[in-house]
């Protein structure tokens, strides 16, 4: 699965969980404002991820897949 998404990051401890990510899902970058990605968001220790937006478009599968 391709995903067109973007990492974004508030911590510290929030950007190591996103440099890891992005070797993880190499595809994750946000290529166009007028797409509708899925969000989703994890806590700061990195345990829990749930689908903020775009459930329906794949949103809970990456959920899966960052937890």
């Amino acid at each position: 699965m391709e995903v067109g998404a973007a990492l974004v990051a508030a911590t510290a401890n929030g950007r190591r969980h996103a440099a890891h990510l992005a070797t993880a899902l190499p595809g994750a970058r946000l290529a166009d404002k007028r797409t509708d990605p899925p969000v989703v968001t994890v806590d700061d220790a990195g345990r829990f991820a749930v689908a903020l937006v775009g459930g329906h478009h794949g949103g809970n599968d990456l959920a899966r897949r960052v937890a």
